[in-house]
Order: C-alpha cells, then structure tokens, then sequence
C-alpha cells in the first residue's frame, strides 16, 4: 500500500525498499523494519509524501549528502522514510538587489559559490564542507558567525513543507514581500532552522549574499594552558575586532585531532607549516589551537592581524604557527590531502556521533572536560575515534565533539549512543544550550522547554518527523 502511492507520487525509479538501498542510506535499520528511500524532484511531491507518513504514521527522516552522517542511530527509528533531497539542485534566484541567493534543498554549497563567485558574491557558511547540501547547511554554525552572526543570521526565508502536508514560506517572503528580513511577528524562520527537521521538512532556503573580500590572511596559535586560551577569546571578543570590516573566523584543533592528522602522509607532509607543527609536537601537542582568517582590504587585514598576534603574547601563546592549517581547513578544502576532505571521508565511511551544544566561552574547559571523559568512559580514544572541535560565536562557543564507530557492530552502535545523550545530558546540566531537535524529547521542565513540547505537538501531532541528519 505504502509502497505503491510512493510509486505513484515519485515514479518506480525513484522509491526503493531494497534491503542494501535502506542499510545503505540509514546503517541503523534491519530488514523487518518497514524502511522507504524516496528522492522527491520537488516541494509538491515532499509534501504528497508527507501526506502519506501522516496516515500512515511513518517517521521522516530528511537527507542531504551526508557529508557528517548518514542516519543517526540515537533517533530509535522503527519504521520510516528517508527523503534524499539531492535531486533538487535548483538555484531558484540570484538577486543583487536584495542580496538574497534561494536554493533547493538538495543544492550543494559548493554548486551555489561557483554560481556566485564570478558575479562577485559569496555566502557565509553554516558548515566547513562544500559538499554539504543545503538542507543540512541550515543545521550549522559556520566559522564566520562571530563576526556575521549564525545561520539565523544568514538566512532570511525558508521554505517548508509542514508535517501536516502544507507548504510554509517563513519571513516577509511568506505575506508576499519578497526577501526583506527573516522577521514576520514571530521568528519562524529561527525556529524551523533550529528544529533541524524535527518540525517540517525544508525544501528551499535563501541565503543573505556578502561581497568577496578584497584580501585575505591566516594565522594559528597555540595555547597549552586552557585557561589561557579562554582569556585570549574573551579578549578578542571585548576588543570587539569582529565588528570591524574585515572577517575574522576562528576554528579550534585540539591536540588529539593532530593525533589523527599525524597518521596520514599526505596531510603531514603537505607543507613547511605542518612539518614543523609535527616535528615539534613530541607526542604533548598544546590542548587547543586557533586558526583565524582575515579578509577585508588590505590596510584592515594588517592591523588586525597585527593586534590579535599581541592579545595572543598577552595571553600566552608561543606564536604564530604559520597559515596552515586554517587555510588548509577552511580554503583549500578541495584536494586529496586536505585534511577536510579526510575529515569528511572519516564521517561518510563510517557512524558519526556529534552531540553539538553551545556554551560561553568561560565554561569552555567544562566543556571540553565533559566530551572526553564521555568519550572515554564510552571506550573512544582521543586520536583514534574520538576528537573535538568548537567556534567562536558572539559571546559563546559552538562544541563538536565527535566519535567514530562500525556502525553494523551493535556494542559499538550502543557505546556512541550511550556517549551522545552522556554529553548532551552533560551539556543541559552545566547551562549550555542544545538545539531543538534535541530538546522536543527532552525531559527538561521549564518554561521554554514546554513550549517547545507544545510547538512540536502542534505541528506534528502524529510524530512523524525526525531531525534530519
């Protein structure tokens, strides 16, 4: 029955319940399990399927390329269709006058820079990956936000297919007004962003444009004592040089990733910069390094990087490690040696656990505390299958911490779940703040978690929505 009205909305092609089509694309779902993958081509057929799963009361699970993760194994999915939005790619609409990009859900990032570029444009990413499609893109807190903001700050509409069925445009795109701002009363465009697909599913999404700089500069920095890297961001968030023209985006490597980077050939030995970070590690590399781009004109580049090298001697750092490995990270991201692209090879071949949460910045060694005594605790190992990352956002730190795992060994399978909900309990528990996918199941009583209980049962009385990922 199901199996056949999906045929009718999509084409035989395009539905499958093949046993290795749906281990395939969910690494978590057993053959008795009633498991649909459908690819809609568009908004209207999105939500003929979500039609569907509402009779029939089936989960749905949207899905972008799966650059982090193919399916979560924490989402207790007994029976569901997995929605591929790759095949709508469509960029719907460049607009210089607005300064707005729309895209289809399915379009990638990488495909929406090249359209962008050679007109002079380029957007602020909510995610490090280029492969990303949109849809996920929503869900990320991009290096840039400290300056720029976060992904509520960067995109002004979206378009959404209720679980209801019925197709929601959020901002004053919604009454007709076009992409003016993401504000129409309430903030609706904030809430789907940060529901990750627990409320609708996202179809569209358009994104604020921002000019290409006219310079830019990298720099890293070393800090040994974790105390001492706090001071360094709280400084340059009081000196307020993020508000200044040029883009200054901070990433941090905790020592155990350099564990795992030092393993590969081609990451090692790929510059001078990375050499000497090596060879001078001597198996006690400093817990936390920053990497920072500068962009702006060239006069602002320089007195910024100027004045954060001597808030960093303030603070405690040794130096300037060189421009690698932020401009590896975050720019040359596209070639085989890149440690992104490893990093993104490691999450598709394999189970990615990443419970990402936000705190201030003076709870950043609490933070970091809490994901490796977890890690460890749930048998991961810093350098092997458990590392960590986190940015700095306006007065807060974004946490990713991540472990890996066989995703077909049920032990492994219950030690990443069991480490995932450790650090999000952890996290609720010290006053950081967990997004809403992860807060409609909360067991949290407040005042802000009950409405967002409320919201969810609203919108999506039958349950049949799960946070994509």
């Amino acid at each position: 029955m199901v199996f056949s009205r999906l045929k009718q909305i999509l084409g035989e092609r395009y539905v499958t319940d093949s046993p290795l089509e749906v281990y395939a694309n969910t690494l978590s779902a057993s053959p008795d399990q009633e498991v649909y993958i459908v690819r809609p081509k568009n908004t209207a057929e999105v939500s003929e399927i979500v039609k569907l799963a509402n009779q029939r009361k089936l989960h749905v699970i949207p899905r972008g390329f799966s650059t982090r993760s193919s399916a979560s194994p924490f989402s207790k999915l007994t029976s569901g269709i997995f929605m591929d939005m790759t095949r709508m790619q469509s960029i719907r609409d460049i607009d210089p006058g607005s300064m707005t990009a729309t895209v289809e859900a399915g379009c990638s990032i990488a495909k929406v820079s090249s359209a962008l570029a050679p007109e002079g444009y380029r957007l602020i990413e909510g995610t490090l990956c280029p492969y990303c499609a949109a849809v996920g893109d929503t869900m990320g807190y991009g290096p840039g936000e400290n300056k720029y903001g976060p992904r509520q700050e960067q995109v002004l509409d979206l378009e959404v297919v209720l679980p209801s069925g019925e197709i929601l445009q959020t901002g004053t795109a919604g009454m007709g007004s076009g992409h003016l701002a993401k504000y129409l009363g309430p903030d609706l465009t904030g809430l789907f962003l940060e529901a990750g697909g627990s409320l609708g599913v996202v179809t569209a999404v358009t994104y604020k444009m921002h000019k290409l700089p006219e310079f830019i500069d990298y720099a890293n920095y070393e800090f040994r004592d974790v105390n001492q890297f706090v001071a360094f961001m709280e400084r340059i968030m009081q000196e307020g040089l993020t508000h200044l023209p040029s883009l200054y985006e901070i990433y941090f490597w905790p020592g155990e990733t350099f564990m795992i980077w030092d393993k590969i050939p081609h990451i090692r030995d790929q510059n001078i910069d990375f050499t000497r970070i090596f060879d001078n590690w001597n198996g006690d590399y400093p817990g936390d390094v920053i990497g920072i781009v500068f962009e702006g004109t060239q006069k602002r580049v320089e007195y910024e990087k100027q004045r954060t090298h001597d808030i960093a001697i303030e603070c405690g750092s040794s130096g300037d490690l060189g421009i690698e490995p932020i401009k590896d990270h975050y720019i040359d991201r596209n070639w085989d040696g890149n440690t992104k692209a490893h990093e993104d090879a490691g999450a598709i071949a394999t189970g990615w656990a990443e419970p990402i949460f936000r705190c201030r910045v003076d709870q950043y060694p609490e933070a970091k505390k809490l994901t490796m005594e977890a890690a460890e605790a749930c048998g991961f190992k810093a350098g092997h299958n458990y590392w960590r990352g986190a940015r700095l956002g306006p007065r807060y730190i974004s946490s990713y911490p991540c472990v890996s795992y066989d995703p077909s060994d049920p032990d492994a399978v219950e030690r990443a779940r069991k480490y995932y909900k450790t650090v999000l309990d952890g996290a609720m528990d010290m006053g950081a703040y967990r997004s809403v996918e992860t807060q409609v199941d909360s067991e949290g009583e407040n005042a802000a978690f009950r409405l967002i209980k409320k919201i969810k049962r609203m919108l999506d009385p039958n349950g049949v929505m799960v946070a994509s990922f």
